[in-house]
């Protein structure tokens, strides 16, 4: 079951629904004519309510919508007022989705659209026990009081908004932030914190004697100046010591004064109470497996050597980094390495013949592009996993069949009779045993036909035509007293029968009884008026020449064949006074529907009387049918 915003196209016969939804349960013994007029005025009105409500913003429309079925199960239509109770104006399930949980799960979407600190209210019938005590089950209250001005009393129903937090007092809790310590613009490393390498390679620096830097084109002062230069020197002091000592050391990352002198057991720390003129710590990441806890974790550990030559723990920890230093490497009195494997020769560019560097793709003296090895890389192609199989469908139940058959009934009742007539002619589907006995025996025999019938094509087409007769049996002899026999009880004898067989000139002749009427028929063309046809066929009778034509029905005020109807072997075509000409073909009708004394036959106005709209509206439903190609 799926929950969701509403939208118009799910509200698709609706009268029938409601009608279904809510009798018999609204039609109790007692009630008076204006109470059961509010009760038919309820399904009269429901498709204006639910439009309406779509259009307004103030309004929320949610459904439930069954997938297997792919029909509503129920709808509910909230009335949000910000401020005050927002109010439930409609809550409808389906009856034989009553105790399923469809109407918890609209009601969740609801109190969802709500919020907890606003209220909700609803008025519900005071017969209708169910209602009552599924609200109270959800937290609803019976204030008592009856809820506005019906024939039928109605019961108010308050759900209280949970109490909305205090709001806390709005004070200012600025504070002005602590001054930050006076610092230059330009603030260098110090001999307390600055970084070094123990020994550091010969980096073939020259001594410079002379400042290198312009007093005039610095932007520095003088003290940031003498404090930089006195940096420079004390590096290329340190540096210069290191060479001539040559000593060869592992290079090794640690934490020391970069200006103090080198020693194997310890290293000079700056005092804990020495001030810092450096900025914070900068946090920064080197490619590497540099780790600072495992450097820092022994100053022992940190300076151990063995003859230049670093120790198995020392390998172990010495960090990995992915690039080198085209340096000339310090002495070292370490033991000889072993011979190293033969190299591979330098690639040489084929048209200068300069040496070139062993990733180079392009000769850096004359530009020449360099031929790349291509790798062909064979994968082996994965073969697709196997689709999943489709879920098994739902056992069909003489449940579902009887509500198809219901769902039916009503559209059709409504079409043929309108909403306002369908309370009459339902009371005689629920009173009478004889259509039900006749009624579960055909929907029985349906039921295990479609279970057994493997191809689903073959049993809805089954099904479509069991259900439409069950219809037509029900409006032609169970509640023929209703319409005071307008359609006659021959028509009967055309159900179950066998298509190819049936004469389809004398079957629309028998539906539309035009005896009864006082309209001028032409069935044999030989005699028609030649004005007739020629009017006929210009303005509404265009038919192909593969078509046969049974009759044309001339409704023209002056007999002259403007205005009327015709029937072929495929296709209806009219035409009325003041609207434009219409046709439907047999095959591919879609809906017909009465409205205001006429007929909407694919949303095309139609109005050939009130009798014979009857009949027609019942013909094309049996014509819809009509296997005409006898598959």
């Amino acid at each position: 079951m799926q929950f969701r915003p509403g939208r118009e196209s799910d509200f698709t016969h609706l009268e029938t629904f409601v009608w279904q939804a809510i009798f018999p349960a609204f039609d109790v013994p007692g009630l008076t004519e204006e109470q059961q007029a509010e009760n038919d005025a309820m399904v009269a009105q429901a498709t204006t309510q639910v439009l309406t409500a779509l259009e307004q913003p103030e309004y929320s429309v949610f459904t439930a919508w069954d997938e297997r079925r792919r029909s509503l199960a129920g709808y509910l239509i909230l009335e949000g007022n910000p401020g005050e109770y927002s109010t439930v104006t409609q809550l409808i399930i389906r009856r034989s989705e009553w105790g399923k949980g469809v109407g918890e799960g609209l009601l969740k979407e609801a109190l969802q659209e709500v919020g907890p600190y606003q209220g909700i209210q609803l008025a519900v019938r005071a017969y209708n026990a169910r209602a009552i005590a599924f609200f109270a089950k959800h937290d609803f209250t019976d204030t008592g009081e009856s809820a506005g001005d019906y024939a039928i009393d109605r019961i108010l129903m308050i759900r209280e908004a949970v109490e909305t937090p205090a709001a806390a007092e709005a004070t200012s809790t600025y504070q002005e932030p602590p001054e930050s310590p006076v610092v230059s613009d330009y603030t260098f490393p110090t001999e307390a914190d600055a970084p070094y390498r123990d020994e550091l390679p010969d980096y073939s620096l020259t001594v410079e004697t002379d400042s290198p830097f312009d007093p005039a084109d610095s932007f520095l002062d003088d003290e940031q100046r003498s404090t930089l230069e006195d940096f420079i020197a004390k590096a290329k002091a340190r540096k210069e010591e290191q060479a001539a000592a040559g000593t060869a050391q592992k290079k090794n990352l640690v934490t020391t004064d970069l200006f103090s002198t080198p020693s194997d057991e310890s290293a000079t720390e700056p005092e804990p109470d020495q001030p810092s003129e450096r900025q914070p710590d900068i946090p920064f990441e080197v490619v590497g497996a540099y780790n600072p806890q495992e450097v820092d974790a022994s100053s022992d550990q940190a300076d151990e050597v063995t003859d230049g030559a670093p120790t198995e723990e020392a390998k172990d920890s010495e960090p990995a980094f992915a690039f080198d230093f085209a340096f000339a490497a310090a002495p070292s009195s370490a033991p000889a390495a072993p011979p190293a494997e033969p190299s591979v020769p330098e690639p040489v560019c084929l048209n200068c013949g300069t040496d070139l560097p062993p990733a180079a793709r392009f000769c850096p003296n004359c530009g020449t592009a360099l031929q790349q090895d291509e790798v062909l890389e064979l994968r082996e192609i994965e073969e697709p996993a196997p689709a999943a199989p489709p879920p098994p469908e739902a056992e069909l139940t003489m449940d579902d069949v009887r509500t198809a058959f219901e769902d039916l009934l009503g559209d059709r009742l409504t079409a043929y009779f309108g909403a306002d007539k369908l309370r009459d002619y339902l009371a005689v589907y629920c009173g009478d045993e004889k259509f039900r006995q006749i009624r579960d025996v055909s929907l029985r025999s349906l039921t295990q036909y479609m279970q057994q019938e493997p191809e689903r094509r073959r049993a809805n087409r089954r099904r479509d035509s069991v259900l439409a007769g069950l219809v037509e049996y029900f409006v032609v002899e169970t509640s023929a007293a209703l319409h005071s026999g307008a359609l006659p009880q021959r028509l009967l004898r055309y159900q179950s029968v066998d298509w190819a067989q049936v004469d389809l000139f004398q079957l629309v002749l028998d539906y539309l009884d035009m005896d009864q009427e006082t309209e001028t028929v032409y069935t044999d063309f030989v005699t028609t008026p030649q004005k007739v046809l020629r009017n006929a066929t210009q303005t509404y009778l265009r038919a192909g020449r593969d078509e046969r034509l049974l009759f044309i029905c001339d409704q023209s005020l002056l007999g002259n064949g403007k205005q009327g109807f015709a029937l072929t072997d495929s296709t209806l075509y009219w035409k009325n006074v003041l609207q434009p000409a219409g046709a439907v073909t047999y095959t591919t009708l879609g809906n017909v529907v009465r409205q205001d004394g006429h007929l909407l036959v694919d949303g095309q106005y139609f109005d050939a009387g009130a009798r014979l709209n009857l009949r027609v509206a019942v013909l094309l439903d049996k014509l819809r049918h009509l296997n005409l190609r006898g598959e």
